[in-house]
């Protein structure tokens, strides 16, 4: 089992390796593998993982191989705008809270975009955001959601994973 964890403050990812002690990734910076205030990180089983780059606007997408993260690309530059948490569903859809443009965007394995949803007044300065797919070893629900705390109205709303609002 591999914990990532988001060390803002250093502009860096740390995480376990194995059983012998801790890691840590990134620097200040906005190169390949550079953060400037990471802030969401989520992984796959098959070791991608993903940081949220919030004040370089960007998805940056490492890979786990024999417990050392290598940088593989950046996803979003140029189009996100402060983002702040991320997801994974379990097609390995990644899940992006877009603060700046009130939205969340949804990015295929490859980094390409499939679509978006939201809006001001839908979603206001989105941060926190969730997946729960059917399937999921971790979950008990049957239903495929999205979850997405926003911080201007303090509320959190469930999508489904089209990104029409669930009551």
């Amino acid at each position: 089992v591999t914990v990532y964890m988001v060390n803002s403050g250093r502009n860096q990812i740390i995480y376990n390796q194995g059983l012998s002690g801790l890691k840590s990734f990134g620097q200040m910076g906005s190169g390949p593998g550079e953060f400037h205030t990471p802030r969401g990180i989520a992984a796959t089983e098959d070791g991608k993982v993903y940081v949220a780059d919030l004040n370089n606007s960007r998805i940056v997408c490492l890979q786990n191989r024999k417990e050392t993260l290598k940088f593989v690309r950046n996803i979003g530059e140029g189009f996100l705008l402060h983002p702040q948490g991320c997801a994974v569903d379990n097609r390995g859809q990644v899940y992006v809270t877009d603060t700046g443009h009130n939205r969340v965007v949804v990015y295929d394995s490859l980094g390409i975009q499939t679509f978006s949803f939201g809006g001001e007044g839908v979603l206001d300065e989105p941060f926190g955001i969730a997946v729960q797919g059917f399937g999921d070893r971790w979950t008990f629900f049957k239903e495929t959601a999205v979850i997405v705390a926003d911080s201007i109205c303090a509320r959190i709303q469930k999508f489904d994973q089209q990104g029409r609002l669930m009551a």
